[in-house]
């Protein structure tokens, strides 16, 4: 089988992803502690590797305050040429969901380099 050439972001697979979460501050606080809620999509399709990532991403984002606040993703533990799609949405403690953020990428191989100059 072949798979499609990659589509979207594409992250190299030898590097941790970061995901940076951050909440306006001239949002409103009325209803914090927030919490958010993940939902992991993989193409091709693998149930394992959602259910996997969305633990991972679950237990990360326990916000503590307001600021933004980084989740990595170990390089490690992504599949390679996998295309993920996560999905966070937030919630307030009464239980009102509000906005939806997406993100999505595709690890690919890319050797690490250097690239050494001369300055003249």
């Amino acid at each position: 089988m072949q798979l499609a050439p990659p589509t979207g972001s594409t992250v190299n697979v030898n590097q941790p992803v970061l995901i940076t979460i951050s909440i306006s501050t001239t949002a409103s606080t009325i209803g914090y502690p927030f919490a958010f809620t993940w939902t992991v999509t993989t193409n091709p399709s693998d149930t394992t590797e959602q259910d996997r990532l969305k633990t991972e991403l679950d237990s990360a984002t326990n916000p503590s305050s307001l600021n933004p606040w980084t989740i990595t993703l170990g390089a490690s533990t992504l599949q390679q040429g996998v295309y993920y799609e996560l999905t966070a949405a937030i919630t307030n403690s009464y239980g009102k969901t509000g906005s939806i953020e997406t993100v999505s990428f595709t690890p690919v191989p890319f050797p690490d380099f250097t690239v050494i100059g001369k300055k003249f």
